[in-house]
This record gives structure tokens, sequence and C-alpha cells, in this order.
């Protein structure tokens, strides 16, 4: 992939959520307040928040709970995980190139499944090896953990390394129309406000994103509930529904998307930012007998 116009970013989420708190604490119009919310009520044209210490009155609420519900709600549209453990590595040599990071490498795996390898290089001598699952159920730990081993066996084999750091967590992908849970004065936000993308478990784009056009909404006093725009959530609940029915066929989707497309027009997609024509593209592109069936159920079908 060409990325000469793009740049990769990590962010430490420890750290960035300290910069953020740090940075309300400078405003005396922000207040943090650490209790357990137990229910959320509209009265009129208010919102009570019910929690454990006391309840909270206000014309307004961003919630970004996942409830019970959600899951069990969930279940009847088309659902996959994206699962994952990734270990931070100190390395005796440096054998990583920092200026490059490996997306997908399919070649140690789950053969039944889409799962897949992820190098991200922080210093020549430092990098994050991850290995990730697009699939229904979760691993256990270990399973991960020997996927990585097996990866660092083969690919790195005269280097020895210590373990400075691990991280695991599930991202639910799904065609769940979370939007339509937000109401007038209640506005669902992050992965209960249908911000994750369905078909990568991408977010932090759209949470960015999403932001900012709710802060332009409270200025223009527009509705605040963000709705998907319609050509994306379909292109989603097709790629998802291939990755449901055929899960194993992971590895040639992603290859015919990457291979049969520009970087530009891929990050484009991600980034839902294309044009409806660069859409049909994209679709055409994978010309596979598995996207033609979903698509015509995917028409008439909720859960794939």
């Amino acid at each position: 992939m060409d990325f000469s116009n793009y740049n990769y970013k990590t962010l430490s989420s420890l750290k960035f959520r300290k910069f953020v708190i740090e940075s309300v604490n400078k405003q005396r119009k922000f207040k943090f307040i650490n209790d357990v919310v137990l229910n959320i009520r509209e009265e009129k044209n208010k919102v009570i928040v019910v929690g454990n210490k006391k309840n909270y009155l206000a014309k307004h609420v961003f919630d970004s709970r996942l409830s019970e519900k959600n899951f069990n709600e969930i279940k009847h549209h088309t659902y996959l995980k994206q699962h994952f453990v990734g270990w931070v590595i100190k390395t005796n040599k440096k054998i990583f190139n920092k200026n490059s990071f490996v997306f997908m490498d399919y070649r140690i795996r789950d053969k039944k499944s889409t799962a897949f390898t992820y190098v991200l290089p922080f210093k020549k001598d430092e990098a994050l090896i991850e290995h990730t699952y697009f699939s229904k159920n979760e691993c256990d730990k270990k399973v991960y953990e020997k996927y990585i081993i097996e990866y660092l066996k083969k690919y790195y084999s005269d280097t020895s390394y210590e373990i400075i750091k691990s991280e695991f967590g599930t991202i639910p992908m799904t065609t769940y129309p979370f939007y339509k849970k937000s109401t007038k004065n209640i506005t669902k936000i992050g992965t209960v406000g249908g911000w994750v993308k369905a078909s990568t478990g991408y977010s932090f784009k759209n949470c960015e994103k999403y932001s900012l056009k709710i802060i332009d909404n409270i200025k223009k006093g527009k509705a605040l509930r963000i709705i998907p725009k319609k050509r994306y959530y379909f292109l989603d609940k097709i790629l998802l529904g291939v990755l449901s029915k055929y899960n194993n066929r992971g590895e040639t989707i992603f290859y015919r998307l990457i291979k049969r497309n520009s970087t530009k027009k891929i990050l484009q997609f991600l980034d839902e930012e294309s044009k409806p024509l660069d859409i049909l593209k994209i679709i055409f592109s994978m010309r596979s007998i598995h996207f033609i069936l979903i698509f015509f159920k995917s028409l008439f079908k909720k859960a794939l």
C-alpha cells in the first residue's frame, strides 16, 4: 500500500485520557463526578440521571453505556467481534523499520477464521505485535499468545525479546442501528451511538468527526443525533455479511480490496468520505459470488 501521502498514528489511551482530564479541569464550567448511573429517564423536557449517590437533572444527556438489552438486540443483526491480544516487546537487536508497519499478515493464523498479525514499530528495537480475530466468538488468551509466539519464532528467530506490556480487547462489529436509541434529549455516543465502523471495528476517527459535528449542531440549534449515511451502512452490511457467513474468506476479501483499489480510495472509504461512484467501484472490485449472494440477502434480511 502506498502511504506516501499519509501518516499512521498511534495514541496511548492513558496519556490521551490524562491530557483530556487535565484540559477539562482547567475550565471552571466543567466538573467530574464519580458515581454509578443506575437509570436515565425522561420527564417532559428534562432528563433525570438516577445515580447510586444522588440524582442529577439535565436538559440533555450524552450516554455511552452499553446495556444488557443492547447485547440481546444485537444478536438479531449481523454481528462479529474484533478481539485481540497485543504485546509491546523490546528486542536485543535493532530489527524493526519504524517507517513502516505490518497491516494484516495472514501467514500464521487459525485457517478457519479471519485472523491476522499486526506489527507496529515504535523504535528499531521496540514494537507492538498483536494478533487479531474478526469472528463471532472470543478465544482463550493463550490462543492469541500462541500465534504471537509462533510469529516471533518464524520471522524474528535470531532475536530475543522481553514483554514490556500487553493489551487485549473486544470491539463489536455489527449492523445494529444504535443511533435509533437516541432521543431529543438523550444522545447515544461512542460504541452505543454506532460510532464504530461495522466492517472494520475502527472508531477513533469517527469519534473525532462526530464530536465536532455535535458541537456544530449545538451551536446551530440542530438535533444532536448522529445518523449514519445509508450508502456506508449498506456497504458495511455486505462486507460484514460476507465475513459472518464465510469467515475463512477474510484474507481473500481484504486482499482484493487492497490490491484492486488505491490506498487513497480505501482510506476514504474507511473514513466514510467516498463518492458514490468510488463505493460502486469498491463493490465491483471484489468480483465474488459470495458478495453477490450477500448483496441480495442484505436487501431482505437484517441478520446475515
